[in-house]
């Protein structure tokens, strides 16, 4: 009977009490099938989180549960659920789901899907990113204290989230300015490049998501494609025989120079050297007088 009216239903009323796993499994199994706790589960369920038996759980049983929800295709019903019954704060102070978290996650799926479209070899982890999106209101120290304290997350993985939140509010400003233009106001290539230069790929999609808009994902997309490959022509050897002298003068040269070919100012091989040896001028003759 319950099957035919997609019930989920415990066996006894201390069922949540004697293993508060089977709240998330339940969820999970309400969001996989399309069923619902019934409503005497239900109550039991409530009754059990008020009763902060989440918080019996240790932490490697806890990150075992919500790993496996984010993975599931039926996330975002889990995660609504969660929010239903009350378990957002029994699992970390401060998490809630807010109108503004929901859009976000509403527009993880299509901005993960637009970056497979890209054909970036690098596989983006999609639970971290929904894991970062219910983070981001906490804040890069409460989230890395519920990372580690709570959910004890492996160290790739939290690096990955803290990198994402700690990279946010700059890359955001990065992402949302205009172009540099006559005025010299906006922004250039280059910042675009060293703003998103050494991020996991889902520190990139998470600015996207919080940004919600095509600019973003058009920056970004530069940077996937093109900005990130970009070099200098020349290297420290061209540099030294051009007579710059053994040292940090030669990189700080070398970023110059990359920053300048990513705003166009730099053509050509032949330009790059013509600005190494003005530089060179610059830089070392002064010193040396």
């Amino acid at each position: 009977r319950d099957l035919r009216a997609g019930r989920v239903r415990v066996l006894h009323s201390l069922s949540f009490i004697e293993d508060p796993t089977r709240l998330f499994r339940g969820i999970r199994f309400e969001a996989r099938y399309g069923f619902r706790f019934a409503p005497g589960t239900e109550r039991l369920a409530r009754t059990a989180i008020e009763h902060h038996v989440i918080g019996q759980l240790s932490p490697a049983r806890l990150r075992k549960e919500v790993v496996r929800t984010l993975q599931e295709q039926g996330a975002l019903l889990a995660i609504e659920r969660w929010e239903e019954l009350g378990l957002f704060p029994a699992l970390w102070p401060g998490l809630e789901l807010t109108r503004e978290t929901r859009e976000r996650l509403q527009r993880a799926d299509p901005t993960i899907a637009w970056y497979n479209d890209l054909g970036c070899r690098a596989r983006v982890e999609r639970w971290l990113v929904l894991f970062a999106i219910l983070t981001t209101p906490l804040g890069v120290e409460s989230a890395t204290r519920f990372m580690e304290t709570r959910l004890h997350l492996r160290a790739r993985h939290r690096e990955i989230v803290r990198a994402a939140l700690f990279a946010l509010p700059r890359l955001c400003a990065v992402l949302e300015q205009p172009w540099h233009g006559p005025d010299r106001m906006g922004v250039r290539a280059s910042e675009v490049y060293w703003a998103c230069r050494d991020l996991p790929v889902e520190a990139l999609l998470l600015a996207v998501i919080v940004q919600g808009s095509e600019q973003a994902r058009e920056r970004v997309a530069l940077y996937l494609r093109e900005l990130r490959h970009t070099r200098p022509r020349l290297n420290g050897d061209h540099l030294i025989a051009l007579g710059y002298p053994r040292g940090p003068l030669v990189g700080t040269v070398l970023r110059e120079i990359l920053d300048r070919r990513l705003d166009g100012e730099l053509p050509s091989v032949e330009a790059e050297t013509e600005y190494a040896r003005e530089r060179l001028k610059e830089l070392v003759a002064p010193a040396s007088g």
